[in-house]
């Protein structure tokens, strides 16, 4: 059986749009495996089914439906960006689970490999011309940010971007750095007549709709406004892309099993 496991969105439509993208291609590359779904953030469970009357299952709960229907055998792919503390999350949840399954097979996030760098690298490029409707034109891309260490993949990416020469793709993150204040600094060098913010998340949700996309004071658009430039907001998480799709199918078709600890 194939589990796809993401962090989730309240937002109906970004999420079968994103989430719901990941888990058709899933589906077709594993024809012979029935598709579940599971998110990791109860706050987003609660609240789809207390609104929207949606349930959703934990980790958990799903790996013991799967125990309950006899399923001996799963493949979980979740949908995150990164490895951080929501995958951690995920990998102690499956750990818990292990002597209940004959095996336990887990794909890497978005962003793992060297290979996963130079791929979105090339996406963001065929997204990001540097001249755009005869506009010398930037793109900001919102990624969400972490404490975690694997924040750093941010960082990575930007290099192999500057490497390629492709100043014109600036990426910072939400709650972590580099922030807002770096992407205006990039901005104020490279002087474009216009700026694309788009989110560098799978999920075009809260974030992007409102820090990133809205009208308050310190969202990016607002602040980035405020230094001078004009802006667009593209309200289109990674998820939908069926390059990015591709990627999370290669990444289930290279699935580990898990072991103990």
């Amino acid at each position: 059986m194939l589990l796809c496991v993401s962090f989730g969105t309240t937002y109906a439509e970004s999420r079968e749009r994103c989430i719901g993208g990941i888990e058709k291609a899933l589906a077709a590359a594993f024809p012979e495996q029935e598709l579940r779904r599971a998110f990791t953030s109860k706050f987003i469970i609660r609240k789809l089914e207390k609104r929207d009357g949606i349930k959703i299952d934990q980790v958990d709960t799903a790996l013991l439906k799967m125990q309950q229907a006899g399923v001996t055998e799963v493949l979980v792919q979740p949908t995150h960006l990164i490895s951080g503390f929501e995958y951690t999350k995920v990998m102690d949840s499956l750990r818990q689970e292990l002597a209940k399954f004959k095996s336990i097979r887990i794909g890497r996030p978005l962003l793992s490999s060297g290979e996963d760098f130079q791929r979105m690298a090339d996406i963001l490029a065929e997204l990001c011309p540097a001249e755009r409707a005869g506009k010398k034109t930037a793109y900001a891309w919102m990624g969400h940010g972490s404490d975690h260490q694997a924040n750093l993949v941010y960082e990575r990416l930007k290099e192999i971007l500057d490497a390629r020469g492709l100043k014109q793709i600036m990426i910072g993150t939400v709650e972590s750095k580099p922030d807002v204040t770096d992407v205006i600094s990039e901005l104020q060098a490279y002087q474009p007549e216009h700026v694309v913010l788009r989110p560098l998340m799978v999920v075009a949700g809260d974030h992007a709709t409102n820090d990133m996309a809205g009208s308050e004071p310190e969202s990016w658009r607002s602040q980035i406004e405020a230094a001078g430039f004009s802006t667009e907001a593209v309200l289109e998480g990674l998820g939908e892309l069926p390059e990015v799709q591709a990627l999370y199918v290669e990444h289930a078709k290279k699935a580990v099993e898990l072991r103990p600890r």
